[in-house]
């Protein structure tokens, strides 16, 4: 386990009796479907950043995961968070997104970040 990986953990493993060690290999179990493994990506939904995201779940399982049931679980009470995040997983989806809120030049500049970002691994 990497320091980055510890550090990642530590902040969605606080309240929880799971050693590091064994949360790792629950977000790396991409065949568990448990509601366990589910709790923690909905916490690392609302408390790591993006790339932190990608860096621990892996770009494919986080938008595999990113089902209708997360997305209710998760943002009870982060409506922004949950828009924004519905926005990105609809992208990754090539899906059509709803830009009302957003300048037409702000969603280029995700776009483009998100692509390269894709591109990048």
């Amino acid at each position: 386990m990497t320091k980055k990986e510890m550090n990642l953990l530590s902040r969605i493993n606080w309240d929880y009796a799971y050693s590091d060690t064994e949360l790792l290999q629950l977000i790396k179990d991409t065949g568990n479907t448990s509601n366990m493994r589910l709790c923690f990506f909905i916490k690392s939904l609302e408390r790591l950043n993006w790339q932190d995201l990608v860096y621990l779940w892996g770009l494919e399982e986080c938008t595999r995961l990113y089902t209708d049931k997360v997305r209710k679980g998760i943002f009870r009470v982060h409506k922004e968070l949950r828009e924004i995040y519905d926005g990105l997983f609809n992208l990754l989806r090539n899906k059509t997104i709803s830009h009302s809120s957003r300048t037409d030049e702000e969603l280029e500049k995700f776009k483009s970040r998100l692509e390269e970002y894709r591109t990048k691994g």
